[in-house]
């Protein structure tokens, strides 16, 4: 990210966005043989969402991953036929999962970012929202089109974590990559 105006945060006129989107987490996808994200693949998994079984297998992971920080989801038997949604849910569930490690990380670093390690200026969220399958589209004048939403609002909020896309803003350090 290049501020318009220089100089903005903390001397810095340039900072690094990092998100952990499981849209464009290539490796991931890689890794669990999931196909490229397409607009068909995130209704199907906003489905998921919206029937409340993305935030079951969050709480189950979850509960996994508490009792052994090296647990994956490559543990259980039969995660080669998941349906696409439930292999999103997952992408989903690791990138934030990702994400919060990374965090905890800068946190364990703290009196070494901007010496050794890039500072930290925030996190972001960008609230995705949840698609209404339910909704009737063809009806422009569709009364129930509030209520909808609203109801749209409190399944997103029930665990943000299945929807939202977490991310940290970090000082851009001159150099070379990390993989070279």
């Amino acid at each position: 990210i290049r501020f318009v105006e220089p100089h903005i945060l903390n001397n810095t006129s340039e900072c690094v966005l990092k998100l952990y989107d499981r849209r464009f987490s290539t490796q991931h996808r890689e890794d669990w043989d999931a196909a490229p994200w397409a607009p068909e693949l995130e209704k199907e998994y906003q489905e998921f969402v919206s029937c409340g079984d993305a935030e079951e297998f969050f709480s189950y992971w979850d509960a996994e991953k508490e009792c052994d920080d090296n647990w994956s989801a490559a543990y259980i038997n039969n995660s080669e036929r998941w349906s696409p949604a439930k292999r999103e849910a997952y992408l989903q569930w690791e990138s934030t999962t990702t994400y919060e490690i990374e965090k905890k990380a800068y946190e364990n670093m703290a009196e070494l970012q901007g010496k050794d390690v890039p500072k930290v200026f925030g996190e972001v969220v960008l609230n995705e929202p949840l698609i209404a399958s339910k909704r009737n589209t063809s009806d422009e004048n569709n009364e129930d089109d509030d209520e909808d939403v609203e109801e749209d609002s409190a399944e997103a909020d029930r665990n943000p974590h299945t929807i939202n896309i977490p991310g940290i803003l970090i000082q851009y350090i001159n150099g070379f990559h990390l993989t070279d």
